[in-house]
């Protein structure tokens, strides 16, 4: 079973939350809340200033944590976005065939998607994200 990770991006600030300067709650259904520190009452508002992003579960070359928004380079040079999918193409018969809501994790590069199953996670390696390096992306 995959260990539930996630890390939460900070839109306003544009920078990765640690924990030092809010305290944040991340709820079954994924939304974020914030609680007031002097209250202890949790703020829906102020959510919607913040992403959460899963782990995969997997590590890159280099040994780094992969989460979903890394953009990566795969064995084949390409570059691509790690995502997550409620619905995966599992297998390929003339057609994609769906299994109805499968959640995994894929690459998508400007080439095809890469279902989890298929990438050599190992051999990827991390050049940055979605939120802090969105220029790897241009041209693509």
């Amino acid at each position: 079973m995959r260990e539930e990770k996630f890390k939460v991006w900070d839109k306003q600030f544009k920078k990765w939350v640690d924990g030092t300067d809010t305290d944040l709650a991340i709820k079954t259904d994924g939304t974020i809340v914030e609680l007031y520190k002097d209250t202890k009452m949790w703020n829906d508002y102020y959510t919607l200033n913040y992403i959460s992003v899963r782990y995969t579960g997997r590590k890159d070359k280099n040994g780094k944590e992969i989460h979903e928004g890394n953009i990566v380079k795969v064995a084949d040079k390409s570059i691509g976005i790690v995502k997550y999918s409620t619905e995966i193409r599992l297998g390929y018969d003339g057609d994609y065939v769906s299994a109805g809501i499968v959640p995994g994790f894929y690459i998508s590069t400007d080439r095809e998607d890469f279902q989890s199953e298929d990438v050599s996670w190992y051999k990827c390696e991390i050049i940055g994200n979605i939120y802090e390096n969105p220029e790897l992306l241009e041209g693509k």
